[in-house]
């Protein structure tokens, strides 16, 4: 994958803003600045800082049919915010 895929797709699943999350503080992901000399190492990890409730929310998006929704702390929020960030189709596929 491309850096600019690779950017792409971070953005689209949200490991790019900061989790704003009702209750606690910010929740923020350090992604490497340098992605040429750090890009061997991803894909197992070294280079990023994750939070678990980011990374649960990002690969959520691939189960869900697609939907990215904002984490809460809050039962039955109202007006919960979900957006759509993969087909129906990549959802559904193994």
């Amino acid at each position: 994958m491309d850096q600019t895929n690779r950017n792409n797709f971070f953005k689209k699943v949200g490991l790019t803003e900061n989790l704003n999350i009702e209750g606690l503080n910010v929740v923020s992901n350090k992604l490497p600045i340098n992605w040429e000399s750090h890009s061997k190492f991803i894909s197992y990890g070294y280079g990023l800082s994750l939070s678990p409730i980011s990374l649960i929310t990002a690969f959520s998006s691939l189960v869900n049919g697609g939907y990215k929704i904002q984490p809460s702390l809050i039962k039955d929020r109202v007006n919960q915010k979900e957006v759509k960030v993969f087909s129906s189709e990549t959802s559904q596929k193994n």
